[in-house]
């Protein structure tokens, strides 16, 4: 008996023993970046048992670690949203285990977080994105979104040298599109959109565009897609002075700081850009007005533990004036100049909190955004300007907004994640231009989400959105997304999803007035409601750490009812919006990425679709064709790009004198950039020079574009132009 005792006593030792032996304690994994050596915060670090199941799931902290119990062996997945994601097995253990992962530069490894639930690779999500990087908007030359949206097939650009630059996505407008800095809604539209020539770049890390429906994540005004600009903020000490020269009068300085303190991060970016204006003849008023634009932000964060503070303040002031024509004698010498001012302010703040298996991120903004427009006399001859007291000329409008946003994101295992959702919307717009002097809209919302691979190959997202609307009665808003991978290189996505857009308080109280518009709300507008369905194959013919080629296809169909259009009235310079009881657009897109070698790339893009409706009859199909390359020789420091957009012959809409709403015809044209670059690494400097609108494309003819300007000819540029640039790092290493 006691020997047996004794046996019993060694089985247990030696199991105990093996234990120890399995498993080491209080292990540290270290992540640092391949090129600075510096460590990175915010890191995801998964751990899986070899047969695939999660154990552990931590965030890195300021140092660049974490702390766990590692069973060996084991299998470590670390992702981060600018890094690539890196996955190895781990057999042998010690007490610090370090890894360096390197900056992202493959388009399939991309991180991507608009509607998704917490961070996804884009290859892994069930949504169709089109992800420009900070390359793709340094390789541009852009200073302004729609300077870089304008070389996209995705998009139609509006232009009015008043209300700036408008959008549209595959037959959507803007206000049918959400666009979001940080996940935080844009706001304060003129007409119907928002002017995006108003959006800076200068501290855009990259820009994720979810094409299609996304109203379950982010409600009214995404029935057509979402634009979110993500900033810049990662931590680390940064310094760059930038500066943009056009031969048009047109420039640009930006100066952005970064300093990381004792686990705080601080960034400070300011800018202005200038614009003299423009004119093919010698009148006083110019067709392009002059515009001064002032731009900044001031950005903080810390991580607690696993909690994590964020906050933001940005300011944006913009200037054009309305130079008027000298009277005639007897009154010559004399003018009347306009004056237009924007003001934007935006305060957020953000908090996170990290578990194991779950993530809290809530935020609150408030946003205020100001357009006055104000008449002077001007005396040209002695340069003294009085403000003249008018009320039909000189007016304030404002937009007030406060956001606020909470999220609960589950994800026990990579097979299922589930996320709950709180968001609620608050606007206030006032003026003397608006019926009543003020309008309020708020809107509060409960969604969610739930992301389940049903086996390797099928990966299933199911969401609901349930909305209340101080006016409008708002439907339940359901989607449903599927992703299927034949191969890892041949994956199949459907979606369904609806949507709900109610009329803005600009679409139904707002008169917008000046001597080139009229344009005025309309309180009888009915809320849009669409069913949208859409397919896409991506297939990747070839594939190696040098070379890329990649495909996609994608097929689209948006059924809407009540559409809010804006449309001129004939032979007057007066707008009005209205509802188009049904429309349906169908059409596809084609992508074609490619990458030779470390040097070359190039990228072709397609983009189709027809419009019909009960009332018009649209006899052409719209067409938009792009095409992208780049040479990068490191060896040399030497590269450049080319760009090339081509619009075809399109249709669009207005009122004749009747009444009627018609169609006419707008003439195809094409637009062409080049630029070439040089790396001077020894005064850490990369300097750039290159042609815009190498094609001297001006106007094209057509009554109207998707805009709101008024005469026979749609305002494309102010002609071809050239340009400089420099950057410069004074702290840069490499």
């Amino acid at each position: 008996m006691i020997s047996r005792f004794k046996y019993y006593k060694l089985l247990l030792l030696v199991i105990f023993c093996s234990f120890l032996s399995f498993k080491l304690t209080s292990q540290n994994i270290k992540i640092f970046d391949f090129e600075s050596k510096k460590p990175v915060q915010g890191a995801l670090v998964k751990l899986y048992s070899l047969d695939s199941k999660l154990y552990l799931r931590k965030y890195t902290n300021n140092l660049g670690f974490i702390s766990c119990d590692l069973v060996r062996p084991t299998r470590l997945n670390i992702s981060h949203i600018t890094y690539t994601t890196f996955d190895t097995i781990i057999n042998e253990i010690s007490n610090d285990i370090v890894f360096y992962i390197k900056k992202n530069k493959n388009p399939l490894k991309e991180v991507v977080v608009t509607a998704q639930i917490g961070e996804e690779l884009v290859s892994n999500s069930v949504n169709n994105f089109l992800i420009l990087s900070k390359n793709n908007i340094e390789n541009s030359s852009s200073n302004n979104l729609v300077d870089l949206l304008s070389t996209q097939a995705l998009f139609d650009i509006s232009y009015d040298s008043f209300l700036g630059s408008g959008l549209s996505i595959q037959g959507l407008q803007g206000n049918n599109v959400k666009i979001l800095i940080d996940g935080i809604p844009v706001i304060g539209r003129k007409g119907s959109q928002i002017d995006i020539s108003q959006i800076n770049l200068s501290n855009v890390d990259r820009i994720e565009i979810l094409k299609g429906p996304a109203a379950v994540s982010y409600g009214t005004n995404s029935t057509g897609g979402v634009i979110n600009l993500i900033t810049n903020y990662n931590s680390g000490d940064y310094v760059n002075l930038s500066s943009y020269f056009e031969n048009i009068g047109m420039s640009q300085i930006n100066l952005n700081l970064k300093k990381s303190i004792n686990g705080q991060n601080f960034q400070l970016n300011i800018g202005s850009s200038d614009f003299s204006g423009f004119s093919e003849d010698t009148l006083r008023s110019l067709e392009w007005k002059p515009k001064k634009q002032l731009f900044g932000d001031f950005f903080w964060s810390k991580k607690i533990n696993n909690n994590k503070i964020q906050f933001k303040t940005s300011i944006f002031e913009e200037e054009i004036i309305e130079l008027g024509l000298e009277n005639n004698p007897p009154l010559n010498g004399i003018a009347y100049d306009m004056y237009y001012t924007s003001s934007r302010k935006s305060n957020y703040l953000k908090f996170s909190n990290f578990s194991d298996f779950y993530d809290i991120n809530s935020l609150i903004s408030y946003s205020v955004t100001k357009f006055d427009k104000n008449q002077f006399f001007v005396d040209i001859n002695s340069d003294n300007s009085e403000l003249i007291i008018d009320s039909e000329f000189n007016t304030k409008d404002f937009f007030k907004s406060a956001y606020a946003r909470t999220e609960y994101n589950r994800s026990k295992s990579d097979n299922f994640k589930f996320q709950l959702g709180l968001d609620f919307n608050y606007e206030l717009v006032g003026g003397s231009k608006i019926i009543d002097e003020e309008a309020t809209i708020f809107e509060q919302s409960i969604f969610l989400q739930s992301n389940l691979i049903l086996f390797s190959k099928l990966n299933t997202k199911i969401g609901i959105r349930i909305p209340n609307h101080s006016i409008y009665s708002a439907p339940l808003i359901p989607s449903f997304n599927i992703k299927y991978d034949f191969h890892p290189r041949l994956i199949f996505r459907q979606s369904y999803a609806t949507g709900f857009r109610a009329p803005s308080v600009k679409e139904l109280f707002l008169e917008f007035i000046d001597s080139n518009h009229n344009i005025v709300g309309n309180i009888n507008l009915e809320a849009e409601k669409s069913h949208a369905f859409q397919s896409s194959i991506n297939y990747i013919p070839y594939k190696n750490n040098m070379n890329l080629i990649s495909l996609d296809i994608e097929f689209f169909l948006n059924e809407m009812t009540n559409k809010i259009n804006l449309a001129q009235i004939e032979n007057s310079n007066a707008y009005t919006y209205y509802n188009l009881s049904n429309s349906t657009y169908t059409g596809l897109n084609f992508f074609l990425k490619t990458e030779i070698g470390k040097k070359n790339k190039f990228e072709f893009s397609w983009n189709r679709y027809r419009i019909k409706t009960n009332t018009l009859k649209y006899k052409l199909p719209k067409q938009n064709f792009s095409a992208f390359y780049s040479y990068l020789n490191d060896e040399f420091n030497f590269g450049f790009n080319i760009n090339w957009k081509l619009k075809s012959k399109s249709e669009f809409e207005r009122f004749n004198d009747l009444g009627e709403l018609v169609t006419y015809e707008q003439d195809s044209y094409q637009l062409l950039n080049a630029s070439l670059q040089r790396n001077f690494k020894q005064i850490n400097s990369i300097l750039k020079i290159g042609f815009k609108n190498i094609f001297d494309v001006k106007t094209i003819n057509s009554d109207i574009q998707g805009g709101v300007h008024d005469g026979s000819e749609s305002i494309i540029s102010w002609g071809r132009t050239s340009f400089i640039s420099l950057n410069y790092y004074p702290f840069r290493k490499d």
